[in-house]
């Protein structure tokens, strides 16, 4: 009798810890990314009151249902380094849209900050939020960059969001 039950808990211990495991590496990679997060980006208010009050009347356009919006600047995030590796040209802002207390926070970077078309990159990036469970059912990622640029068009206009994109490509 204690040899079967030996070789049951053996198992049953075999079975369970790589899903306890991969969930616990799965919450330490989360815990990690809301650290990073919350110790390299500041509150944009307490960085540039004037770009913060810009930002926050951008996101209450009527158009915008998602709620309150946070903005951050970036100061060196894991988040921020991770699409400016996957954008060559450079990622302005990041909305971590699954990254819950951060899931309604764009971090804005400083070169977004001092460009003519912040209001085209917050727009951009209120797209993303406005369009997650989209963005969720669709993997491909051009895809998703078109949907968050309409939204955009419909908060600031096609013809900023037209000049954005080509004086991106002119760089």
């Amino acid at each position: 009798m204690r040899t079967r039950n030996k070789i049951l808990l053996g198992i049953g211990t075999l079975l369970f810890l790589p899903v306890f495991g991969g969930i616990s590496l799965v919450a330490v990679g989360y815990g990690y990314l809301v650290y990073n997060v919350h110790t390299y980006t500041e509150d944009l208010n307490l960085v540039d009151s004037a770009a913060y009050t810009f930002c926050k009347n951008i996101s209450l356009n009527t158009k915008f249902t998602q709620g309150p919006m946070y903005f951050r600047v970036d100061k060196g995030s894991v988040v921020v380094s991770k699409w400016k590796a996957i954008y060559p040209e450079g990622a302005l802002a990041v909305t971590p849209v699954g990254l819950w207390p951060y899931h309604k926070t764009i971090i804005l970077t400083e070169e977004a900050l001092k460009s003519e078309y912040l209001d085209v990159i917050v727009a951009h990036e209120l797209g993303h939020i406005q369009n997650a469970s989209m963005d969720r059912e669709s993997a491909n990622l051009k895809e998703m960059e078109q949907q968050a640029d309409a939204f955009a068009a419909e908060i600031v206009g096609s013809q900023r969001v037209l000049g954005f994109r080509l004086g991106k490509s002119n760089h």
